[in-house]
């Protein structure tokens, strides 16, 4: 019984040296011997996009988030801001309403159904070529748009993640593991995009061509993965912006933190699930490996 606690403690060991060291320097060594694309050309103009942002009881920050959106450096002409609220109980959708006159949209849902069934909602209204997909705690910075979209001149990208950071909150400076534990993410995403692309999009930013985003998901998936995945069936990559950065506040209870991570990671498991075809390494290469 003895030997068996070690073996399995060794094992647990070994898979958590792997994950986060082991892991990487693969990567690492991976993209050593990975030829370099060829930076593709610039785009000739702007595309049409839809910024879209879920909501549900956010008037603490609905406010600050549109106005963030609307001072994005972007062709206002060539820029949809829909916001959709998940049945909101509270001032939400009163504040979103001050914002017709300058080109937001409010779609409001009868009931409560989650932020995937808020995006499913939205798929019929979106006109533009690409999706930009948001939060309302987000702020993003105001170059970041243009340098998200841009990387869509290359034709192989499908999915454009921008550069998640975590920041203290007005409340408090605590939870400095998030911060770190995000660092850590964001460079794993950048060896990961010298590779074969990110495994996943940071949900407080990221964009995606508009026939990878027109796909009705499941409720219990989280769309920021599945993304990833429907682009990879498609043959298209999904990369990492760096300088496209949204910034986000850490949550100050651990507890809330903890538990965010596990629905987290549940979802994960089920948007995975839901596409394990892409698991094949005989098929996707490098990617199943990553997944």
């Amino acid at each position: 019984m003895s030997f068996f606690c070690l073996w399995l403690l060794g094992a647990a060991l070994a898979f958590a040296v792997y994950t986060y060291l082991g892991y990487p320097l693969l990567l690492g060594v991976g993209a050593l011997f990975r030829r370099r694309r060829a930076p593709a050309a610039p785009l000739a103009e702007w595309p049409n996009i839809s910024i879209v942002l879920p909501v549900y009881n956010e008037e603490a920050v609905v406010r600050h988030a549109l106005e963030t959106l609307l001072q994005l450096d972007y062709p206002p002409q060539r820029r949809q801001i829909l916001v959709v609220s998940d049945a909101s109980t509270d001032g939400t959708d009163a504040i979103v309403r001050e914002y017709a006159g300058r080109g937001v949209e409010l779609l409001r849902l009868p009931c409560r159904g989650g932020k995937t069934a808020a995006e499913n909602a939205a798929l019929p209204l979106l006109r533009g070529e690409i999706i930009v997909n948001s939060d309302a705690s987000a702020h993003v910075e105001r170059r970041a748009l243009k340098s998200l979209i841009a990387r869509f001149a290359d034709p192989a990208v499908g999915v454009a993640s921008g550069h998640y950071v975590s920041v203290a909150s007005v409340a408090g400076q605590a939870n400095y593991a998030e911060s770190w534990y995000v660092g850590y993410d964001m460079w794993v995403r950048q060896l990961e995009t010298r590779l074969s692309g990110i495994v996943g999009a940071a949900g407080c930013l990221y964009a995606v061509r508009a026939p990878v985003q027109m796909r009705v998901l499941p409720e219990g998936l989280s769309r920021d993965f599945a993304a990833v995945l429907l682009a990879r069936e498609r043959g298209l990559r999904a990369v990492l912006v760096e300088d496209a950065r949204c910034f986000v506040p850490r949550v100050s209870s651990l507890r809330r933190e903890y538990q965010r991570k596990v629905r987290t990671i549940t979802r994960g498991w089920h948007t995975l699930h839901f596409k394990r075809g892409l698991l094949n390494p005989f098929r996707y290469g490098a990617c199943s490996w990553s997944w």
